[in-house]
């Protein structure tokens, strides 16, 4: 399912030497409140665990489950290092989109340039004093000028035009959902492209919250999952993805079969590029 904007194909990963390492993110970001943060902290924990049991997909290498308080942001910025030098891509399940500004520290201020790729229906550009929920692009954008933002699946019903207005501001660009379906699969594929050839290092955030296969029961648009994973199939060809995270905010977006379906996916793409890089 990560082969490129076909279906049922698969393209070549020989070139796709990375591996792959599992990590679980919780963080406290206004206005969640001390029960939703210790309720997704204990989710999260557990997660990997839920993940794997009695699956048949080869499970990836599990970097631990962080807090981010005091030290153990030191212990998150240290492991990413350590896996970026053993040519490991981090995967990040976490509760809130804000976690990308600590993955974000480890990869700017190299003179590189660093894309953004945010699958979901939100800008999240929040302008706020502080970080709270909802920020996460609008931090990254104004502290680290390196870095750029490509927004696939936005919900035009959900963004009013203010917010439009500050994402042309700023320089993003972005796709609606109803522009991110199988239909205009090479319209997605040609923006990316573009936008990929102009960054040096990219990070993808998705949004488990959007996932779905059906017609979502409150209304709100939902992105297919399968074309989020040609999506991220094509960012990961481009051998520029430092980080991959998935951003949800209960236990409904972390232990559903779509999240499940997209890690397992990333699981035998990884496992298929170490087999045929052992042959070579």
């Amino acid at each position: 399912m990560l082969g490129l904007f076909r279906r049922n194909t698969y393209h070549s990963v020989s070139t796709l030497t990375q591996r792959m390492a599992l990590l679980t993110l919780c963080e406290r970001i206004q206005p969640l409140s001390l029960p939703q943060y210790e309720q997704a902290e204990q989710s999260l924990e557990s997660f990997y665990d839920w993940l794997f049991d009695l699956s048949s997909i080869k499970a990836p290498a599990y970097a631990g489950h962080y807090t981010l308080l005091n030290s153990d942001k030191t212990r998150f910025s240290e492991q990413l290092e350590l896996l970026s030098t053993s040519h490991q891509l981090p995967v990040i399940v976490t509760n809130c989109h804000e976690s990308i500004l600590s993955v974000l520290s480890g990869f700017v201020g190299r003179n590189r340039d660093v894309g953004i790729v945010s699958i979901g229906p939100s800008f999240q550009l929040k302008a706020t004093l502080n970080v709270e929920l909802g920020s996460a692009f609008h931090f990254a954008l104004s502290r680290y000028n390196e870095c750029r933002l490509l927004c696939l699946g936005i919900d035009d019903t959900n963004q009013d035009s203010k917010t439009f207005e500050y994402a042309e501001d700023l320089g993003c660009n972005w796709l609606l959902n109803q522009e991110c379906d199988f239909r205009h699969r090479l319209t997605v594929k040609q923006n990316v492209a573009t936008y990929l050839s102009r960054c040096d290092d990219v990070v993808v955030d998705i949004d488990l919250a959007s996932l779905s296969k059906e017609p979502r029961w409150d209304g709100e648009k939902s992105l297919d999952v399968d074309m989020v994973l040609r999506m991220v199939g094509q960012c990961l060809e481009s051998k520029k993805v430092r980080a991959i995270q998935l951003t949800g905010l209960r236990d409904s977006h972390w232990y559903s079969r779509h999240t499940k379906h997209i890690l397992h996916e990333l699981c035998q793409r990884f496992a298929r590029s170490d087999n045929e890089f052992t042959k070579s």
